[in-house]
């Protein structure tokens, strides 16, 4: 059984922006690589929204550098790719296994 890694996106200083989960498949000393499955949910703070989404993602979040990326799949084929300026993640608690990421001013 693999691991869900909760993911709260905030906007500088510290303002909650997005939470949403994935689930781990691949974790180093400075990355995390995630799949989050269709269906999942996106809380949208700053707009007060939950969205669905209905495609697959893999995800990658830096615990040293400053930058995320993800590749939206549809049918077996990259969609989409995304590529975001932030600071490195921060793995807050292995007992929830949440991850915090600072969007940069």
């Amino acid at each position: 059984m693999s691991k869900v890694l909760k993911i709260k996106a905030l906007k500088f200083p510290d303002i909650p922006h997005y939470e949403w989960e994935g689930e781990i498949l691949h974790q180093t000393s400075d990355y995390f690589l995630l799949r989050c499955k269709p269906g999942r949910k996106l809380i949208h703070h700053s707009k007060n929204k939950v969205f669905t989404f209905n495609n697959t993602s893999i995800e990658f979040f830096s615990l040293k550098e400053w930058y995320t990326a993800a590749m939206e799949i549809e049918n077996g084929e990259v969609v989409s790719v995304y590529s975001n300026v932030a600071k490195p993640c921060v793995l807050i608690t292995k007992k929830k296994w949440m991850l915090e990421q600072s969007k940069s001013a």
